[in-house]
């Protein structure tokens, strides 16, 4: 599926998780950087530096008026063999922001909305996006016999869905670009595999106090050709970003994938229970297929428990939520599907499309991707909404964007 444009979900993913660094900090950081990598690295059996440079130009109709924002974003990534089952993984990412790179609140959210919003919350939500310097992962890997630990900094992929994850405490994913790259999440991962298939994941990501922290366990084994987990997870979490307190959350839940008569088929599901609100249950379903001439077709669907049942119940807090760290939906009922095809050697040609049959809004993505060489990818996208004004896609505007990602 293409990466979205600045909507709602995308403009809050990038601003939440900007990184404001002046000229005296980024040098710091660099040198802080190199004094810990160092000594380990001197004593590495191999090195390998790679990495990408990404431009993005992104056009948006937001607040009655069409805003242009670009990114630069390179990546460095540096792998190292430190020999005897142990090695270091990091990257880190520079990005600078451009064109419109602060927009406000009251234009992310329906004028129904807007009225309703006390002025204190509508002044001090302004998306603000400024140049960032990250270390995005960086951990150290030991692996004995069937076990493995790893500490620090560290991609922390969970469940099997494409467009939603609802067994993912970890990763706040965005519907609209769900396949782009998360940053790290910093924790300590244990797995230790048992019998041919099976393979147990303990994983601890601390907060800002000790009982923040989130602590997840994960039992997978295969069964007559599909991969099936038993996922049980606890976290401290606001509810919402108008919430003071933290409160606990409890999920059990699991997940499955596989085939079926060429039929790529996957579920995972969740139950959740919170210490003052309300539980809910959340469950998606997909299946892809790819037919003798390379045609790709892929659709899911996913129930949204805590979602609302139209346009018209959704409140001011809700909308929050999607804006926020979580990116919760607004909706109960969801469907994603999409086909791509290979129109040439060089060239894809996709269409995706994500609805919210609770409210009647959808959003289509006509997509393509053009590789100029093995090492550069160009990568044009439509952003194309439908649905009333206060329903969760359709009350804002159209939009694209350009992307050029090259490897090196």
């Amino acid at each position: 599926m293409p990466a979205s444009p600045p909507t709602r979900s995308s403009v809050a993913e990038g601003a939440r998780r900007r990184t404001p660094v002046g000229p005296v900090r980024k040098a710091l950081l660099v040198s802080l950087l190199a004094v810990a990598l160092l000594p380990p690295l001197l004593h590495a059996q191999s090195i390998d530096v790679f990495g990408y440079f990404e431009h993005q130009l992104f056009p948006q109709e937001l607040g009655g008026t069409v805003r242009i924002q670009d990114y630069n974003r390179l990546r460095v990534d540096l792998n190292a063999d430190m020999g005897e089952g142990i090695d270091f993984r990091g990257d880190v990412i520079y990005q600078t922001w451009h064109g419109a790179t602060r927009i406000a609140l009251a234009d992310l959210l329906p004028d129904a909305i807007v009225r309703q919003a006390p002025p204190a919350v509508l002044s001090q939500g302004d998306l603000v996006f400024e140049d960032r310097t990250v270390l995005d992962h960086a951990y150290l890997s030991i692996v004995r016999g069937r076990w493995l630990i790893r500490a620090g900094k560290q991609p922390l992929p969970w469940g099997s869905g494409y467009t939603w994850n609802p067994t993912d405490l970890f990763n706040a994913k965005n519907v609209l670009d769900p396949t782009y790259e998360k940053e790290g999440v910093n924790a300590l991962k244990v797995e230790a595999r048992y019998g041919m298939t099976g393979l147990v994941t303990a994983v601890v990501a601390p907060g800002d106090e000790w009982d923040d922290a989130t602590a997840a366990l994960r039992v997978q084994q295969n069964l007559a050709g599909f991969d099936v987990a038993a996922i049980g997870a606890v976290a401290r979490q606001r509810r919402g970003p108008l919430d003071a307190d933290r409160q606990q959350r409890v999920l059990a839940g699991g997940n499955l994938s596989g085939q079926l008569f060429g039929l790529g088929i996957w579920g995972e599901g969740a139950w959740n229970r919170w210490e003052r609100d309300e539980n809910y249950f959340q469950v998606l379903a997909g299946a892809d297929y790819t037919l003798a001439d390379g045609l790709y077709l892929i659709g899911e669907y996913y129930f949204n428990g805590p979602g609302r049942s139209g346009a018209d119940a959704y409140r001011l807090a809700d909308w929050l939520r999607l804006l926020g760290e979580e990116g919760e939906n607004l909706g109960r009922h969801y469907g994603f599907g999409g086909a791509q095809y290979p129109l040439t050697d060089l060239v894809t040609g996709a269409v995706y499309g994500l609805a919210n049959t609770s409210d009647g809004s959808a959003v289509l993505f006509p997509w393509i991707d053009w590789s100029l060489s093995d090492e550069v990818v160009v990568s044009l996208v439509g952003y194309l909404p439908v649905g009333g004004d206060n329903s969760e896609f359709g009350s804002f505007g159209a939009g694209g964007f350009a992307r050029l990602r090259a490897y090196f």
